[in-house]
């Protein structure tokens, strides 16, 4: 009996391993929900890599469109682009 034990011992941690392996693979990517606070949409527009570590995306939200940089500190916005920036600068 205490054979069968460790063997279910092990089974379970061979089982558990292989579905976090699965789960966080390297090449597997995360994608954000199509729908973002109800209404809004989330889409990627496009990526250009600066260095291996630093990168830009331009990113759409609902009617806005977004320039984002990248990097090992974080995310940070470097400005809106499009005709909804220029109404919005226009007006503000």
């Amino acid at each position: 009996m205490d054979v069968l034990q460790q063997l279910a011992a092990v089974a379970v941690v061979l089982a558990m391993l292989f579905g976090l392996v699965r789960v966080l693979r390297p090449g597997r990517r995360w994608r954000a929900s199509p729908r973002l606070r109800g209404r809004e949409e989330l889409e990627c527009i496009g990526r250009l890599a600066l260095t291996p570590q630093h990168s830009l995306h331009l990113v759409r939200i609902d009617n806005r469109t977004l320039l984002v940089g990248a990097g090992p500190g974080g995310v940070i916005l470097l400005r809106e682009v499009g005709a909804g920036a220029a109404a919005r600068e226009a007006a503000g």
